[in-house]
């Protein structure tokens, strides 16, 4: 496996790219979970994610019923549960990418 991160001055994405090698005897389906805890100043209440058309799947029914809440990234709350949902985003562009974008954040401070 290897791993590249990068961003730079002034850009407002975080590029991942991460290779997965088969040393197996068979071909094998593989999925990656990428999983961030990002903060302040990158989540905010001006941060909003987009994203193409897509199916999304709530872990629970506490996310069921806040589904219509998936893209905004509310302050934080007094009694606040987490709502958790599975992306199932389209097949990759040509360029081998696959594609969630945040806006907003030029209203930081």
């Amino acid at each position: 496996m290897g791993r590249s991160i990068h961003t730079a001055y002034g850009d407002n994405r975080i590029y991942i790219a991460d290779r997965v090698t088969n040393h197996g005897e068979a071909a094998e389906f593989t999925e990656i979970l990428h999983h961030c805890n990002l903060g302040y100043p990158l989540i905010s209440p001006v941060l909003e994610f987009e994203a193409p058309p897509h199916r999304i799947e709530p872990r629970n029914a506490y996310a069921t019923a806040g589904i219509a809440e998936w893209n905004p990234y509310p302050p934080p709350l007094i009694g606040f549960v987490e709502y958790c949902f599975r992306h199932k985003l389209p097949p990759m562009q040509p360029d081998g990418h696959r594609c969630v974008f945040s806006t907003g954040l030029s209203g930081l401070p």
